[in-house]
């Protein structure tokens, strides 16, 4: 099922340096995120601060927000309850670009991931 936009304005997360945002479910929020190295990809030049994330955050939020949908509806994070667009998430949308599987402070491949599909 696919999640819908809020007014959540986005928050920026220090330690990880991601931006976090709420979409919905039907009535249920769902947490997502995007992470630095996959605002390059839109913004390779943003400020690296609070508000140069925020900023190419919101500059380029429906195309997150539709990766972050569509990457709901086959895996979340290893904590069960977050949606994070990473630069691998993003590798078939940009090949040009020289996106990598992975990049510092992501990790690679299917590890960092649960499938919400069920076994038939």
């Amino acid at each position: 099922m696919p999640l819908t936009a809020t007014f959540d304005p986005g928050h920026n997360h220090y330690p990880s340096e991601n931006v976090y945002f709420f979409m919905k479910d039907c009535d249920r929020r769902i947490r997502c995120g995007v992470s630095e190295p996959a605002l390059e990809v839109f913004e390779p030049k943003f400020d690296r601060s609070k508000e140069g994330r925020l900023v190419a955050f919101n500059k380029h939020r429906a195309h997150i927000e539709s990766v972050a949908s569509d990457k709901y509806d086959g895996e979340i994070e290893r904590d069960g309850r977050t949606i994070l667009v990473m630069q691998r998430t993003l590798a078939h949308t940009y090949p040009t670009r020289g996106i990598t599987a992975s990049a510092p402070g992501e990790l690679p491949g299917p590890n960092n991931v649960t499938s919400r599909k069920r076994a038939p």
